[in-house]
């Protein structure tokens, strides 16, 4: 008994897992209640409230209750429950982008000057990451296609400096961080740049694991441009995908640790952080997933935002095509999930929701199920249609997004503008959205079955078939 109240479940003897889901409600448990009577404290005690009832495991219930803070004036609150966000769903876009980092690849980087360290996304809290005190938007948003340097303040209409740096100074950026790295581990990289990519090695250029590696590269561009759009003549990256190719797994564990301060995960054999990709064995899937999730990013030297639903289903579309057994495992396992979820609840999730949501709900297996087969359906009802979509969401028509992400009402003022224009452009190149979702779930059903009685789905290859390179 202490200040009132007890608390009897020994902590130190519960799993990782239960004191996931324990520990913060316990946490709630031994916080006295504010006096009421003052308005501070008035607005603190529903703060409470609202906390009991958040789901230990919902990252959008915490992340929706960090705008309720903000809006509050629970400044210190709001950060922390943001953290918390991205601890339960690392990939939880709105969270991130409101503590100041931006998508790069796989990973997210921060942008902004002033750094302050934060809890890892990870429910181990040993490590630290770093997030800006004042939050800055991940990337630019150019006014036109270009990589330009003014843009448009969404609230005024004033054109303003964009602070963010251009693709040559990212460039320059990742050519500094490998010759640093190189000299760190007194190690000097063989480096082969091309307009997409910038891969360091200590591999020999001429040995055949390398060629074997850029034939892979150009391979998965390929599927890329085909399912994109993308032109052959402009770049897609046009920062360059920097990747680290080590000759063994030893190599790769002096970068983690030395370089970037962290273990090597040898059981995926490879980890990309900061914007940088280290690996030793070549993986057409993984390789697959990071260009494909990173393809729009920056498509045609334009920064305009691209929702989650696209940029997820694009990669693993790739992902899938680029495996030595296109239209197997990851095709089964996303239709065999997708219509698992329809066979419980027709209604389990609708176009709508993908569209409108800033993140995946749910969890991220059935987030990224129900992307990859949107899009795959999508494709089949015409490619050129899905290329217009993307053309119109990365051109200057696309509404901009705020020029402060941790402005709350300005953010959720461009996301309920930024789906109407969404909403427009699938339905001018795909017709009406309940109609198109009927269709997909249909779609979903016959795949699904499809894959359970063990037969190849219809269509071969999936959208497309997937240029051999190298493998």
């Amino acid at each position: 008994m202490k200040n009132g109240y007890q608390i009897v479940v020994p902590v130190t003897r519960l799993t990782a897992a239960l004191r996931a889901l324990l520990v913060p409600a316990l946490l709630l448990a031994a916080i006295p209640s504010p006096a009421l009577g003052q308005g501070e404290n008035a607005t603190r005690q529903e703060y409470y409230r609202r906390l009991a009832a958040v789901s230990p495991r919902d990252a959008q219930e915490h992340y929706e209750l960090s705008i309720w803070c903000s809006d509050s004036g629970l400044a210190d609150e709001a950060r922390a429950l943001l953290e918390r966000t991205i601890r339960i769903d690392p990939d939880h876009a709105p969270a991130r982008l409101a503590l100041g980092y931006r998508r790069h690849g796989l990973d997210w980087v921060i942008g902004g000057a002033r750094r302050i360290p934060v809890t890892s996304p990870t429910d181990g809290g040993g490590t630290t990451a770093e997030s800006t005190s004042s939050p800055t938007p991940p990337a630019s948003t150019s006014t036109s296609s270009g990589d330009d340097t003014t843009r448009s303040s969404p609230a005024s209409g004033a054109t303003q400096v964009d602070p963010s740096p251009t693709f040559e100074e990212l460039l320059e950026e990742k050519k500094a961080f490998a010759k640093k790295a190189g000299e760190q581990l007194r190690t000097a990289f063989n480096t082969k740049e091309d307009a997409d990519f910038l891969v360091h090695t200590t591999h020999d250029l001429s040995s055949p694991q390398f060629r074997k590696l850029i034939n892979t590269l150009k391979a998965v561009k390929k599927i890329v441009q085909s399912t994109t759009g993308a032109g052959s003549r402009e770049p897609i990256w046009p920062d360059k995908v920097q990747f680290f190719f080590m000759r063994a797994s030893s190599e790769c564990v002096q970068f983690a640790e030395i370089v970037d301060g962290q273990r090597f995960p040898e059981r995926d054999g490879w980890y990309t952080k900061d914007g940088h990709t280290v690996f030793y064995t070549i993986d057409p899937v993984v390789l697959g997933r990071l260009l494909g999730e990173t393809a729009l990013d920056y498509l045609g030297g334009s920064r305009r935002y691209v929702n989650w639903w696209l940029r997820i289903g694009l990669g693993e579309i790739v992902a899938a095509q680029a495996g030595d057994s296109p239209d197997s495992e990851i095709y089964r396992q996303a239709y065999l999930l997708a219509g698992s979820l329809l066979d419980g609840n027709a209604s389990a999730f609708h176009i709508a929701d993908l569209l409108g949501l800033p993140s995946m709900r749910g969890s991220e297996t059935e987030g990224r199920a129900q992307a990859l087969t949107l899009i795959d359906f999508l494709l089949r009802q015409g490619k050129r249609r899905l290329h217009r979509v993307i053309e119109d969401l990365k051109s200057d028509r696309s509404p901009p997004p705020p020029a402060d992400f941790g402005d709350a009402d300005a953010f959720r003022a461009f996301i309920v503008e930024y789906f109407a224009f969404e909403k427009q452009s699938m339905e001018k190149n795909f017709g009406d959205l309940d109609k198109l979702d009927q269709k997909w779930k249909e779609f979903i059903r016959q795949r699904a079955g499809s894959f359970a009685g063990g037969a190849t789905a219809p269509g071969g290859q999936g959208p497309g078939r997937r240029p051999r390179g190298g493998n």
